[in-house]
C-alpha cells in the first residue's frame, strides 16, 4: 500500500527516524510538522513530489537536493527558524508557488523561475541574480508581492525591468525601501519605473523619502486609466513629502492610511481631485481613514467646489483615527458620513466640528478623544439636529482634555456602556448632568469611576453589571434621589454604611433581578430613613 500513497501528513511531536520514506516512491504531497529539526535524506527518493510543507517545523535549512525534484510545484518553507533557501531552488522548472518568511534570503537568480505564480517577498539585492530585474521574467507573478531594499534600486529604467504593469495578476503590492540610509536618494525616479498594471487592489508604500510623488501615484493613473479597482493605500514613514496624492475620484477605495508624513503641513484641496458636476459624490466608497504621526501637519483643508451643488464628501466613512497630530487645528466641516468609531488622540484642535461629527449621527458607537489640550468644546450647539444624534454611543472616553469647557449631556445616554473620563478639569457643565442610564455586561466586574464626577446627579439606572458590591465613592454622589439596579446577578452588597449615610437625599430605591443581594428592611429603616417603601424584586 505504501507504495502506492500519494499523501502523507506527519503531525504532532512523531519519531520520524524509524520511518522508512523510500517505501513512499509515488509520493505527491508530503506535510512535515512539530518535531522534526532535520529532513531525512531519504525524502531525496520522493522524485513525484508535486507539493512539500515544513511551515511548522523547527527546521533551519534545506539542503541542496530540493533542486532535484523537478515536479515540485508548491514549497511551503515558511517556517519560524529557517533564514536562507539553497542555491539549487532555481533549478526546479515546474515550480509554481514558494512560500517564506518576510527574512528569509532568496538565492540569486531567482527569475529562472518562469512559471513561478507566488512569491509574496523578494529583496532586492546588490549583486547579479538579485537586482530587481529577477521579477521581470516572472510574468506569471499573482497575488500579493512586497518588493524590499527598493533603496538598492539605481534608476527609473532599472525598476522598469521589474516589469509591474504587465503584472495584471498581482493584486496587493508593497513598495518598501530602508530606513537607515544615508547619501544621494532617486526615490522619485524609482518611484515613477515601479508604475503597477491598472487592476491593482492594494498599494502600500514604506519608507519612500521623495518630497513629492511620481505622476502615476499623485493621480492614481496608468497613464489615462485610473486605478479605478483600488480598495486599500497605505502611505507610511514618506518622511519629506510635502503632498499627498489626488484620491478623492477613486470610486472603490475603502481605506486609507498616511502615517509618518512627518513634513507634511497641509492636506489640501487638491487631495479631493476636480470637483464640479461631473463629479458630486467624493471619496465615495472610503470606509476607513488614519492619519497618523504627522507632526508638522496643521491645516486638513475644507473641499473646493467648482459649478456643483450637494457634494457629498465621505458618505460612508465610518471609521476615523487622527493620531499624534498636535499641531493640526483645522478639520473640514461639511461632511456626509455617518461614523460608528471616532478617535482622536494628540491634536491641537479647539473644536470638533458639529456638522460632522454629531449631527444626526446615529450610527456613532465609539469616541475617543484624548490629550487634545486646546480642546473647548466637543461641537457647536446642532439645535434640533442634534436630536436623535448618540443613541448608539457605547463608548465614550474624554481623558486629558484639560481645556474642555462643555460635554454634551446627550451623550451619557441610555445606549452608553463603557464610560471614561479623565483630566478635565475646565468642565463646567457635568453638574448639569440630572439622570443617567448604563448599560453593562454580566462579565464586567466594576462601574466606571466617572460616575463619581457626577455630583449633580438625581437618577441613576444601572443594568446587567458583574460586580459583587458598590464602590464606596458612591458615597459622593449628594444629589442622587433615585437608584435603580436592574439585572445585576452578582451583586451582593450595597456600599458601607457610611457611604449610604452620605446619601442624605436617597428617596427612591428599587432594585429588579439581584437575586444575590440582601437587604434588612430594618437597616433601610434606621440607615436611610428618608427611602420611601422600595421594591426588591429577586426573580
Amino acid at each position: 500500500m505504501a507504495k502506492y500513497l500519494r499523501t502523507l501528513v506527519i503531525l504532532f511531536e512523531v519519531d520520524i527516524s524509524g520511518i522508512n520514506f523510500s517505501d513512499f516512491e509515488s509520493l505527491h504531497v508530503l506535510r512535515l510538522d512539530d518535531g522534526v529539526e532535520e529532513l531525512s535524506s531519504s525524502i531525496r527518493k520522493f522524485i513525484h513530489l508535486r507539493y512539500f510543507d515544513i511551515s511548522n517545523t523547527g527546521i533551519k535549512y534545506l539542503p541542496d537536493w530540493i533542486g532535484e525534484f523537478s515536479h515540485l510545484q508548491t514549497l511551503r518553507v515558511d517556517a519560524p527558524y529557517l533564514r536562507k533557501l539553497p542555491s539549487t531552488i532555481k533549478y526546479l522548472i515546474n515550480f509554481r508557488h514558494l512560500y517564506i518568511n518576510e527574512d528569509v534570503e532568496l538565492p540569486m537568480g531567482i527569475g529562472r523561475l518562469t512559471s513561478l505564480q507566488t512569491l509574496k517577498y523578494f529583496p532586492v539585492g546588490d549583486e547579479d541574480g538579485c537586482k530587481i530585474e529577477e521579477l521581470g521574467s516572472l510574468k506569471n507573478l499573482e497575488g500579493e508581492l512586497e518588493i524590499r531594499n527598493l533603496e538598492r534600486v539605481r534608476d527609473k529604467e532599472e525598476a522598469g525591468k521589474a516589469n509591474l504593469f504587465k503584472k495584471s495578476k498581482i493584486l496587493k503590492l508593497c513598495l518598501e525601501w530602508g530606513e537607515d540610509r544615508e547619501g544621494e536618494r532617486n526615490d522619485e525616479n524609482v518611484l515613477e519605473g515601479l508604475q503597477p498594471h491598472s487592476d491593482l487592489r492594494v498599494l502600500e508604500i514604506w519608507g519612500f523619502k521623495g518630497k513629492t510623488f511620481p505622476l502615476w501615484t499623485q493621480k492614481m493613473a496608468v497613464g489615462d486609466v485610473v486605478l479605478n479597482k483600488l480598495m486599500s493605500l497605505s502611505l507610511i514613514d514618506c518622511r519629506e513629502c510635502d503632498e499627498i496624492p489626488m484620491l478623492g475620484h477613486l470610486p472603490n477605495l475603502k481605506s486609507l492610511l498616511l502615517k509618518g508624513l512627518r513634513d507634511l503641513k497641509c492636506i489640501n484641496s487638491s487631495f479631493y481631485g476636480m470637483v464640479n458636476n461631473d463629479t458630486r459624490i467624493v471619496f465615495p466608497a472610503l470606509e476607513s481613514f488614519q492619519l497618523n504621526s504627522m507632526p508638522k501637519l496643521a491645516e486638513w483643508a475644507e473641499i473646493e467646489v467648482s459649478g456643483a451643488s450637494e457634494v457629498k464628501l465621505f458618505p460612508r466613512l465610518q471609521h476615523l483615527e487622527i493620531y499624534d497630530c498636535e499641531q493640526l487645528m483645522s478639520v473640514p466641516s461639511h461632511v456626509s458620513s455617518c461614523l460608528e468609531y471616532l478617535k482622536i488622540n494628540g491634536t491641537g484642535l479647539e473644536c470638533l466640528p458639529a456638522d460632522w461629527l454629531f449631527c444626526n449621527n446615529e450610527t456613532l458607537s465609539t469616541l475617543d478623544v484624548i490629550d487634545c489640550s486646546n480642546l473647548r468644546e466637543l461641537g457647536d450647539s446642532c439645535g434640533e439636529q442634534s436630536q436623535g444624534s448618540f443613541t448608539s454611543l457605547c463608548r465614550l472616553q474624554i481623558d486629558e482634555c484639560e481645556a474642555l469647557e462643555y460635554l454634551p449631556c446627550e451623550m451619557l445616554g441610555f445606549s452608553l456602556e463603557n464610560l471614561s473620563l479623565k483630566s478635565l478639569s475646565s468642565l463646567k457643565n457635568l453638574a448639569r448632568v440630572y439622570s443617567l442610564t448604563l448599560k453593562g455586561m454580566e462579565s464586567w466586574e466594576c462601574l466606571p469611576e466617572s460616575i463619581q464626577l457626577l455630583t449633580a446627579l438625581f437618577k441613576l439606572s444601572l443594568h446587567d453589571f458583574g460586580m459583587e458590591e458598590l464602590p464606596e465613592w458612591f458615597g459622593n454622589l449628594s444629589s442622587l434621589n433615585w437608584l435603580d439596579l436592574y439585572n445585576c446577578k452578582r451583586l451582593r452588597r450595597l456600599p458601607s454604611v457610611d457611604a449610604m449615610r452620605r446619601l442624605t437625599t436617597l428617596e427612591q430605591l428599587e432594585i429588579w433581578d439581584c437575586p444575590e443581594l440582601v437587604i434588612q428592611s430594618e437597616a433601610v429603616d434606621s440607615e436611610w430613613p428618608k427611602v420611601s417603601p422600595y421594591p426588591l424584586h429577586p426573580n
